[in-house]
């Protein structure tokens, strides 16, 4: 009996969770949300606090998280690195508006993500038989065995290395560090599981009350989040730059605003998952109006009653993406008989 050993899903895991972690470090999407999280640290809780807060909301919540929930389902990969385009390509608006081509920098750190993202997905399937002495598996049961496999690596490598390596230890620099990385990276991880599978995978289509719900949301939110772009825009030309890793902050928050529009937008073109992008939009939303709430006089924050429209927003944004409506697989071109998968 038939076979295949899928080469692009072990590869595709491996490399999401590789950059998940990058960004989450290096990428500072973690960290500089880390230290603004109550009690936060006293050099971050004043007049930049919402700068850090949306610097490390806009990176975990639309590209770390894409990330990791691919990592559990490979079917994920193609809306997964769609998104990461979309992202991608709201840099580049943002750039021009606030004058920085310094910024297009950052959108190319995001494009060569998604170039490895991609290139990993499309490793050709090599097809063996089964040897004398091998039985065949129901591939559901080797799935649930991998998945569970690749969940206790992505908690050992995403949240055990950045707690272990700085966040446990870091002690009178931060007092609530170890506390409140623990919670920041769990709560990311969730995000990440609880992202809504079904219709989130390449060939199911979301139903129309689904995309009707979408689009409706998706329009509330493209004035408002249009204004907030060109106002961070605008301050971005006019205020002291406030960098992390030579990179600007007020341009990356107008690229946020820009792609909490643009990656729904695109996803009911067609372009992505609706339900991926509902999610992390969703989740994004709520995250960013409730620091704006808690942050209202920090410079770049929505404000206490634009960040409770925003945090509403977010919700009912999620809410509508987590909605099982199941829509009917089409079959798409190349798509192969079904086969038990390996790796």
């Amino acid at each position: 009996m038939p076979t295949h050993l899928d080469e692009r899903a072990t590869a595709g895991r491996a490399a999401a969770l590789v950059l998940a972690l990058a960004w989450s470090t290096v990428g500072f999407a973690t960290t500089d949300l880390w230290v603004v999280i109550p009690p936060a640290h006293p050099d971050f809780a004043g007049a930049d606090a919402m700068l850090e807060a949306g610097w490390g909301i806009y990176l975990s919540c639309l590209v770390v998280v894409p990330l990791l929930a691919l990592m559990l389902r490979p079917g994920l990969g193609r809306p997964a690195t769609r998104q990461l385009t979309v992202v991608t390509a709201a840099t580049v608006p943002a750039a021009a508006l606030s004058l920085d081509a310094t910024f297009l920098l950052f959108g190319a750190a995001l494009a060569l993500t998604t170039l490895v993202q991609a290139a990993t997905l499309r490793g050709r399937r090599r097809r063996r038989r089964l040897g004398p002495d091998e039985v065949a598996r129901p591939g559901a049961a080797v799935g649930g065995r991998l998945t569970a496999c690749w969940a206790a690596v992505t908690v050992v490598v995403f949240v055990g290395l950045p707690w272990v390596g700085f966040m446990r230890t870091s002690g009178e620099f931060y007092p609530a560090g170890a506390r409140n990385g623990a919670i920041l990276l769990a709560v990311t991880v969730a995000a990440a599981w609880l992202l809504p599978a079904a219709g989130a995978a390449e060939g199911r289509a979301p139903s129309r009350p689904l995309q009707l719900s979408v689009r409706v949301l998706t329009v509330l939110g493209a004035v408002p989040w249009s204004v907030y772009a060109l106002e961070l825009s605008a301050h971005g030309r006019e205020r002291v730059p406030y960098l992390t890793n030579n990179i600007d902050h007020w341009p990356a928050q107008a690229a946020f605003a820009v792609a909490l529009v643009a990656v729904p937008t695109a996803a009911l073109a067609g372009w992505g998952s609706v339900r991926m992008a509902t999610w992390t939009c969703g989740l994004a939303a709520c995250a960013l109006g409730a620091f704006s709430m808690l942050y209202p006089d920090a410079g770049g924050s929505l404000g206490s009653t634009w960040g409770a429209v925003a945090l509403g927003w977010g919700v009912a944004l999620a809410l509508t993406g987590a909605v099982r409506a199941v829509g009917r697989r089409t079959r798409q071109p190349g798509d192969s008989e079904p086969a038990v998968h390996l790796a």
